[in-house]
């Protein structure tokens, strides 16, 4: 139960942190998105549009909706004279999709697009017009003919807007600022998560959703850009423009696709890894496909986009049924993308039905204008990142306990030093294909345990083993690794040394006895014998460690402390 709550509550600290951070950045969007907005005038009401043979009066260009399905060389007028209180250098602006465009003053062209295009048999392409009107344009008869470049161009006619020549981003701005800080975010995490996946996969290491991560917001942040005009700032070709929106459309699949295959693998179940491998196959199929189709002019790329809506559904569809719910655990990170799949299926169908009730219900709101798709997949990217970065906690506590265990496995109680189980991993390791060149083993056997338990008390012999303990380590650990066999026998294996290490590291030693000996009731002696993988017969590591332990009991034998190679 405690497990449980834990789980929920970093859950909630997750999302409640990711909802905080959302809302400040709305609030100080949309006061920017007053600033801006507050020199830019709606001027969409009033308008006479003539299309068909009929003609409608003060129609407000947000509720109007046309009778019939648009065709191709159609054409769609509008009228209204200008306000008398116009003023100088100002900008009227609208949309144009998929259309020819031309801007009349009292006859007079002032504004002309994609007419050329249409001579070519080309589609002129999307884009925010923004015409700069005559000084003297005040009061003056205002005429926009639009000709649709392939059927069913558009099905609602764009917003006017009247903006100081010298406000030209409030052309931008009023189309959500908020959308352009959000492609903005998108943007620069994309590019700096493919980057860094780049340079984690060149050291061997896995890259796969650090990738998929950052491909998704880069590709949504340029379709962004594309959608809401903001590419324009930096490309005023409408028709590229248009191309690298309905191409960077498309291509989204895959990286959804990717995203959800690694955070929801295939389960083992036939129905599973078939709807898997189908997810994956027409992920693949679809976009080879319409690249190929858009940029051959078999198909025109707006034709395709409901397609490709279709098929970011069903891709997740297929994703969700091919994962193996059964065997994931409900941990955080799993609750955290299953809310992440939620928001995504979820914030998708409600853009749609955005889209749709802007087509054919009428409803004078401008935010039915403009997708919410950008937020939708930043919110997604969020809470998958944030179910990875829990993923990867994790993963460093699970290390870091098991190291830790690991530790302990290896570790003597009393002394600190190594155990007779690392020696025995030591030594299997000295036999691999990473083995050192040659190695140096040191036996030691501390005389007198027995005698000093017998005289000062067990205490006194568990001190002299501490303090014998201490003077090998600190006679040796910087050439070799010390470790304690058991009881009174220690080894020290020196990898890529020689004698003379071990010669230098004994003095040091008899060194120390001297001076521990000083300090303690008791006496210190430490016999030793030591052996080298050059030496003939020493064929492994047990065979050099009998050979150096032979020498120690030959040096006890012989002589209380001597010195034995």
């Amino acid at each position: 139960m405690i497990r449980k709550r834990t789980r929920a509550g970093l859950v909630v600290r997750y999302i409640t942190a990711t909802a905080v951070a959302l809302i400040a950045m709305t609030v100080f969007i949309l006061f920017i998105d007053s600033i801006l907005d507050s020199n830019v005038r709606d001027y969409s009401k009033g308008w006479q549009v003539s299309f068909s043979g009929k003609t409608v009066k003060n129609a407000d260009l947000y509720t109007y909706r046309f009778d019939r399905a648009i065709k191709k060389g159609d054409m769609i007028i509008l009228n209204k004279r200008l306000p008398r209180t116009l003023g100088e250098d100002v900008i009227l602006s609208f949309d144009g999709e998929l259309s020819a465009v031309t801007v009349n003053i009292d006859g007079i062209t002032t504004y002309s697009y994609g007419y050329d295009l249409l001579r070519k048999k080309q589609t002129p392409g999307n884009g925010l017009h923004m015409v700069l009107l005559p000084t003297n344009a005040a009061g003056r008869e205002c005429c926009i003919t639009i000709t649709p470049g392939i059927d069913n161009a558009f099905r609602v006619l764009s917003p006017v807007r009247l903006v100081p020549a010298k406000n030209k981003v409030g052309c931008y701005s009023y189309m959500h600022v908020e959308t352009y800080t959000v492609a903005f975010l998108l943007f620069t995490l994309g590019a700096v998560l493919m980057l860094l996946s780049i340079a984690v996969g060149i050291r061997g290491r896995n890259y796969g959703l650090t990738f998929s991560i950052g491909a998704l917001a880069f590709i949504s942040a340029v379709w962004t850009m594309c959608f809401t005009h903001m590419v324009e700032i930096f490309s005023a070709d409408f028709y590229v423009n248009t191309l690298l929106r309905y191409l960077s459309a498309y291509t989204l699949v895959l990286p959804f696709m990717s995203i959800l295959y690694l955070i929801r693998k295939p389960g083992k179940r036939r129905y599973q890894r078939i709807c898997g491998r189908i997810a994956g196959i027409i992920s693949v199929v679809f976009v080879a496909s319409s690249w190929i189709f858009t940029l051959t002019g078999l198909v025109h790329p707006a034709d395709l986009m409901i397609l490709s809506e279709l098929m970011i559904l069903a891709v997740i569809i297929l994703m969700i049924l091919a994962s193996d719910r059964t065997a994931a655990k409900r941990s955080s990170p799993v609750l955290i993308d299953d809310l992440a799949i939620l928001v995504l299926s979820a914030g998708y169908l409600a853009d749609m039905l955005r889209k749709y009730l802007a087509v054919y219900i009428r409803i004078r709101s401008r935010a039915l204008f403009y997708s919410f798709l950008p937020q939708i997949i930043l919110s997604f990217i969020i809470l998958i990142g944030a179910a990875y970065l829990i993923r990867l906690k994790n993963q460093a506590m699970s290390k870091a306990t098991r190291e830790i265990g690991e530790e302990i496995a290896f570790r003597d109680a009393v002394t600190g030093l190594y155990n007779r189980t690392y020696c025995n991993d030591l030594f299997e390791r000295l036999t691999g294909e990473e083995a050192p060149l040659s190695y140096q083993i040191v036996c030691f056997n501390i005389n007198g345990v027995s005698k000093t338990n017998d005289t000062f008390g067990r205490e006194a012999g568990d001190m002299l083993i501490m303090d014998a303990a201490e003077i090998i380590r600190d006679s040796f650990s910087w050439c070799g690794t010390v470790i304690r066999m058991g009881g009174d026998e220690f080894i020290v294996l020196i990898e890529n040394g020689s004698y003379r290490d071990v010669k230098t590291s004994l003095s040091r030693m008899k060194r120390l006895e001297a001076r521990y000996e000083f300090r303690r009731k008791y006496d210190i002696r430490i016999s030793y014998g030591a052996a080298s993988s050059d030496e003939k017969a020493a064929r492994s590591p047990e065979d050099v460690y009998n050979r150096a332990e032979a020498r120690l009991y030959a040096m006890k034998k012989e002589t209380s402390y001597g010195k034995y190679l």
